[in-house]
């Protein structure tokens, strides 16, 4: 074998050495792009899962409010003072429109795919039904609705 042949010889193991260890530093890479991938993958998941806890108790105080207003609501009389009565229907006109706000702003995240569809199709398909269909909130829920995304989601619920 001449120099030349030697020298070559020596520079291509160098090289298929060089390969080897760039593929192994390349590999420890990728396990911990791996790791790092998996960790912001849980930890978007626990932001989700604060997200949807907010809005539910956002979503539970308004709908108490609202059937406390109803009830106050409900307890009106004729006799009752005409200031006391317009701040009475008012309240409840508010509570309301603060339940049905929560309710379209969770239907949006679920229609956008912020919420997994799926485990909370079963949670809320009745009260979603319940809103576009109940005599409360009929007048609401007609052609040009503030409430689109409670309509989406109901039809889109209603077809599956």
């Amino acid at each position: 074998m001449t120099n030349y042949e030697t020298i070559s010889l020596i520079i291509a193991a160098g090289g298929v050495i060089a390969a080897i260890i760039a593929a192994f530093v390349y590999f420890a890479q990728l396990k911990k792009m791996t790791s790092s991938v998996e960790a912001a993958k849980k930890s978007n998941s626990i932001a989700t899962l604060n997200a949807v806890i907010s809005l539910e108790n956002t979503i539970i105080n308004s709908r108490i409010r609202f059937s406390e207003a109803a009830i106050n609501a409900s307890k009106l009389n004729k006799d009752d003072d005409e200031k006391h009565r317009n701040a009475t229907i008012l309240a409840f006109e508010e509570a309301r429109e603060t339940y049905l706000n929560a309710m379209d702003r969770f239907c949006s995240c679920i229609l956008k795919g912020d919420f997994p569809e799926i485990e909370y199709r079963k949670d809320y398909r009745h009260a979603v039904n319940k809103i576009v269909t109940h005599s409360n909130y009929k007048d609401l829920m007609g052609t040009g609705t503030r409430y689109r995304n409670i309509l989406k989601l109901y039809e889109k619920w209603a077809d599956e």
